[in-house]
């Protein structure tokens, strides 16, 4: 049905804008070749691009033109229940078996269509959207990039992509007149990549003639900066924190003392008592005798023997501080007949020949090259004979009878 158009008799005649002025036109005019010249020089600059990544991956023009743009449009679906549903159940179904002799997607799907039907159609609303977060999360720790351990890897991707970054840097300012630099150092001492570094003849004369140095000392003393404040700054979001023994060992010598000291100020405990700063200090080598005999308390779920923090190695320090953080390691208070049997068992072990009291070490005491001084002291300015004669020194005990005789007799 055609559309009749109704038009009111009671309006007036349809308002008319105002006629432009000649500058407004002008000015109109000028915008619009603006905006050609800059959408011409866009597709000039886009067009060059795309020859030069044709040119260096050998691709055609028109191939690397359509993968750009389709980049800027083409958007991912959102995960799809039924799909992250198929992929858990394959996962399972090839659980075991050796690559090579798992089987593929379309097989799975022609051989257990029906039944994987069913099962799909029992699923609850929770269930699938369960499935659906676990595809979400796992597109996100693909798309994620992950650092590398290993110190020679990361020496050669360091070396492979800067090296085509400062091709590509040196090519972009040599077409566009640009001058800049740009520095990537490592960002640990354990890392050993060498300084990367590019600067234009500006960007030289820059740091020459304004900062006084050559840009390769710019470049180690951004080196050394970045090295010496190294665990300072903030993670790369998606990175794995480097891992640092000293920290960790302070950690777990934190929690330990710290839950220790919670639970001896408890009202069952009460071996420190309530506002008193005092602290126990714990004790590694004489765990036994000194806190759990003596205050009646011991630490339960610690992932590997008891030892002093800077003993252990990396994987048992994150192991231990996991525990500490997921409340599976704690102090627990013995009860009186716990104790009993504990010190029982620990002076049995003791009598086998475990070590389990260590003795207090000493200190050595030390030497002396002298021996006490006598209760005479020689003049130097007597006579030869007098000098000649040597006194007899007197024994410490000796000089301890003698004073304690004349001590006793009186005059």
């Amino acid at each position: 049905m055609a559309r009749a158009n109704i038009r009111n008799e009671n309006a007036g005649p349809p308002a008319r804008r105002a006629a432009l002025s000649d500058n407004k036109k002008a000015e109109r005019r000028e915008r619009f070749k603006d905006l050609k010249n800059d959408l011409a020089t866009t597709r000039n600059i886009f067009a060059a691009g795309a020859r030069e990544i044709a040119k260096k991956y050998g691709r055609t023009e028109r191939w690397t033109k359509r993968q750009v743009l389709m980049s800027t449009v083409t958007q991912r679906r959102k995960p799809n229940a039924w799909n992250a549903f198929i992929r858990t159940k394959l996962k399972n179904h090839n659980e075991g078996r050796a690559t090579g002799h798992r089987i593929q997607l379309h097989e799975y799907l022609r051989d257990h269509a029906e039944e994987l039907r069913d099962e799909y159609d029992k699923l609850t609303s929770a269930e699938k959207r369960a499935y659906r977060e676990e595809l979400l999360a796992l597109r996100e720790e693909r798309s994620t990039m992950k650092a590398r351990d290993n110190p020679k890897a990361v020496q050669i991707e360091v070396r492979s992509t800067f090296g085509n970054l400062k091709q590509d840097f040196a090519s972009a300012c040599a077409r566009t007149g640009c001058e800049g630099f740009f520095i990537a150092v490592r960002g640990s001492i354990e890392d050993h990549h060498e300084p990367q570094a590019i600067y234009t003849g500006g960007a030289g004369k820059f740091v020459r003639d304004i900062l006084k140095m050559e840009p390769g000392i710019l470049t180690l003393k951004f080196e050394s900066n970045v090295v010496s404040s190294a665990g300072t700054e903030s993670q790369v979001p998606g990175a794995p924190a480097k891992f640092n023994k000293t920290q960790a060992v302070s950690n777990v010598r934190g929690h330990i003392q710290e839950k220790l000291n919670e639970i001896l100020k408890r009202s069952d405990v009460r071996v420190i008592r309530k506002g008193k700063e005092k602290e126990i200090k714990m004790n590694y080598d004489n765990y036994e005798g000194k806190i759990v005999e003596r205050y009646g308390v011991e630490l339960v779920g610690f992932p590997c023997t008891l030892t002093n923090p800077a003993n252990l190695g990396r994987t048992d320090l994150e192991k231990a501080i996991a525990a500490f953080d997921t409340g599976t390691c704690y102090w627990r208070k013995l009860s009186k007949c716990e104790l009993e049997v504990r010190i029982k068992s620990n002076q049995g072990r003791q009598a086998a020949g475990e070590q389990v009291y260590k003795a207090r070490k000493v200190a050595p005491r030390k030497q002396r090259g002298n021996p006490k001084s006598a209760e005479i002291i020689i003049n130097d300015n007597d006579d030869d004979e007098q000098e000649d004669e040597v006194p007899e020194v007197t024994q410490p005990n000796e000089v301890t009878e003698t004073r304690t005789t004349d001590n006793s007799t009186g005059p």
